[in-house]
């Protein structure tokens, strides 16, 4: 995973590092700006019309201008040809900046100043005369505020102009100019990248629409800041969950287990006219590797489920609240019983309202399991969350943005990216419960206050049923015997392929939430088998 942090740390994290080696550090992102760029040239070796194409680094007046000026001595002592220009004169660079442009001069380098209008002509005229060729933006980076001005602004409109017209590759230096790097802000002009380098650390902005688009592909570079150094000037642990860390949460496949080994959950979902709600959440959790699943429905809705669901061991429940509580506890009690989830399809009747509450209470008094609250769950702790806040176990509430603002009286939706994860973690830990705040992408805040952010989807998840077919994934993940928050992000990850996958096989406008269950496995050996 990727630590997120938001600028102001950064730049202090950034300070300290200068007085100690931020040379060294200067002299690694600019390594991995130079290996992308290598790595380019190899694959596009018949799109450029030299072996070694021509490269122009725009260096602005910050460290981000730094990076740029080490890049260029390092491509200068491999060979390669560049040109670099810069938006102050060259004895503006002090510190690790001077250091690196006395580096680029030893390596044969020349710097040329844009500082007037001429100047700023002939770079027009020199980036559209150039086919093929390779920009690198290290203009403004993320201390910049506010949109791009004067020579900035050109710049950018010129290095896009050459990007669409010359089928060169424009590369940015952790954040394209013209982004706010924390709210995600998008300026005019800004920069299309097609591939964005970031240092250190993964930028919020890269993964909020619209700034995600004016990224491109992005490239985190280790820069391997003590981890001392960074809890100290970060306060919330925010993290940005890759594959790598996704395929590792899989739990594994007994030769030998029995139905029991692979976990036993217990769904209580479903209502008269909402029935595919407990289908969809069931079906999900028995395609995601569960080996039991007890159904527990209304009454009414067992006849429609018992037809279209085999595999799972069904109960009902009436009007008759002692009956109900009766029914639950001897299913807990007699049972295995490895993880719960509540809410799909249950409706906000009195007597749903009332189950849930009273299958909290209950297993308060005879012992938690991990606990999934979803849809209408959600809605029957509005005014009631001192029943959550006691309940003495792992539990987990997958709310939508509206549903988030009814149970906690606050609406978040409109937040940056960074204040938006700040408030989850706050509420998180103040209340004691883990939050997955659905959304694009997707935010999941653990109990402790960690914050974990999966890259999200596509707009065929935008359908009614879709969050059924999750909180099946994260019940079956959880009694397998990942802890909540492991399942959420696993479920949450394997959802958002579920959705690509979909929208491959039917569009966006096609996707139905019944077509993700029959992908789940398709998602499941994308995920397993290592490209």
């Amino acid at each position: 995973m990727y630590r997120v942090l938001k600028s102001e740390e950064i730049k202090n994290i950034d300070q300290t590092a200068v007085a100690e080696q931020g040379f060294f550090y200067m002299q690694r992102a600019a390594q991995g700006l130079f290996q992308l760029i290598e790595e380019l040239i190899t694959k596009y070796h018949q799109k450029f019309l030299l072996s070694f194409p021509k490269i122009t680094i725009f260096a602005g007046k910050g460290n981000n201008g730094g990076d740029g000026i080490m890049l260029a001595a390092e491509l200068l002592k491999h060979g390669y040809k560049v040109k670099v220009y810069s938006l102050v004169e060259s004895d503006y660079y002090q510190g690790e900046s001077g250091m690196a442009y006395q580096l680029f001069l030893q390596a044969g380098g020349k710097l040329d100043p844009i500082l007037n209008e001429a100047d700023l002509i002939s770079v027009k005229h020199n980036l559209l005369k150039q086919k093929n060729s390779i920009i690198v933006d290290a203009l403004l980076g993320i201390g910049s505020e506010g949109p791009a001005k004067d020579k900035y602004a050109k710049l950018i409109e010129f290095i896009n102009q050459a990007n669409a017209e010359t089928e060169s590759i424009t590369i940015s230096v952790d954040i394209p100019s013209g982004i706010n790097v924390d709210s995600g802000e998008v300026y005019e002009p800004s920069i299309n990248a097609d591939y964005t380098v970031q240092m250190g650390f993964l930028k919020l902005s890269s993964l909020f629409y619209p700034a995600k688009e004016k990224f491109g592909e992005v490239i985190v570079h280790e820069l391997k800041y003590p981890d001392s150094l960074i809890d100290k000037e970060s306060p919330l642990p925010i993290y940005y969950v890759e594959e790598s860390f996704v395929r590792d949460l899989m739990p594994e496949r007994k030769v030998d287990g029995s139905k029991f080994d692979h976990g036993v959950g217990l769904l209580v979902a479903g209502s008269s006219g909402m029935t595919g709600a407990a289908l969809l959440s069931a079906s999900a959790a028995l395609r995601s590797g569960m080996g039991l699943l007890h159904v527990y429905t209304q009454n009414e809705a067992l006849p429609v489920i018992a037809n279209n669901l085999w595999e799972a061991v069904l109960h009902g429940y009436g009007d008759n609240t002692k009956v109900n509580i009766d029914t639950i506890k001897d299913i807990l009690t007699s049972k295995i019983i490895d993880a719960i989830a509540l809410g799909p399809g249950m409706s906000i009747a009195d007597k749903a309202v009332d189950l849930n509450k009273n299958i909290v209470e209950l297993l308060s008094m005879i012992g938690s399991k991990p606990l999934i609250l979803d849809a209408d769950a959600i809605n029957a702790f509005v005014n009631n969350l001192d029943l959550l806040r006691s309940f003495d176990g792992q539990v987990l509430l997958t709310p939508h943005a509206k549903e988030f603002s009814r149970l906690f009286g606050l609406d978040i939706s409109d937040l940056a990216p960074y204040e938006k994860a700040q408030k989850l973690s706050e509420i998180a830990k103040e209340h004691g419960v883990n939050i997955l705040y659905k959304g694009a992408p997707t935010y999941i805040a653990s109990a402790e206050g960690k914050v974990y952010i999966v890259p999200t989807g596509c707009s065929a998840l935008a359908k009614a049923g879709s969050g059924d077919v999750l909180t099946g994934l994260i019940l079956s993940f959880s009694s397998q015997g990942l802890t909540l928050v492991d399942a959420a992000i696993l479920a949450s990850y394997l959802h958002n392929l579920m959705g690509l996958l979909a929208a491959q096989k039917f569009s966006e406008y096609s996707v139905i939430s019944r077509d993700l269950v029959d992908l789940i496995s398709d998602a499941i050996n994308k995920l397993l088998i290592e490209e």
